[in-house]
């Protein structure tokens, strides 16, 4: 339990720097709006911090949230990223709050709302892999000392030697390949998509001139 509790609190922090990121690329970028009620912004980081809080107290204490928390921690910044087109119109000077009608407007927040949630919900929880990756690096590490020990008991002859070097060889090269997928898939995914933006300058890659 407390292997996988420490990689999910590792994705939190992953995600909650890559918010972090992302609400200072809007002030650099003067997008305002995204900046500070966007779903990555810093109202998406407060229903976030209210989420994992919540989860994190009901973990360790088995305290179940009540209303006044429920109210303060979710449901008052959800108001505010609800209305973030009317406060934007309001106090950041943004044009007509609702562009193509109320009601699709409401249609929108709705749909962004449950993908926000299970967006959230969904990158946490994929980095209980890397916990998996742990527990599957110890069962092929017993099984190759097991095999060894099958052959000499005290692992002192050359072929128990040579399976216990060459499985470990396998297993370094075996995990090192997956792990170094799943992490590249964790880092682009749930870290950069966080904050990265395509439309920037033209990536022009290193080349030597003929």
């Amino acid at each position: 339990m407390s292997l996988f509790f420490a990689v999910i609190m590792m994705g939190v922090a992953f995600i909650t720097v890559g918010i972090l990121l992302n609400i200072i690329n809007g002030l650099l970028m003067r997008d305002y709006s995204d900046a500070l009620f966007g779903a990555r912004g810093l109202v998406g980081l407060m229903i976030y911090a209210g989420l994992i809080f919540l989860f994190v107290r009901y973990i360790k204490t088995g305290v179940y949230p009540v209303t006044s928390e429920l109210i303060g921690f979710i449901i008052v910044p959800l108001c505010i990223f609800s209305m973030r087109n009317i406060l934007g119109f309001f106090f950041l000077g943004n044009k007509h709050p609702f562009p193509h009608g109320v009601l699709e407007y409401v249609v929108e927040t709705l749909i962004e709302i449950i993908e926000m949630l299970s967006g959230f919900f969904g990158n946490t929880i994929s980095f209980i892999r890397a916990g998996a990756f742990a527990l599957s690096h110890a069962g092929l590490s017993i099984a190759i000392y097991t095999l060894a020990r099958i052959i000499n008991p005290d692992i002192t002859t050359m072929a128990a030697l040579m399976v216990l070097i060459v499985g470990n060889i396998f297993i370094i090269l075996l995990e090192g390949l997956i792990c170094g997928i799943q992490s590249m898939r964790l880092e682009y995914y749930e870290f950069f998509g966080k904050f990265f933006k395509g439309d920037g300058s033209a990536f022009t890659p290193f080349s030597l001139r003929k």
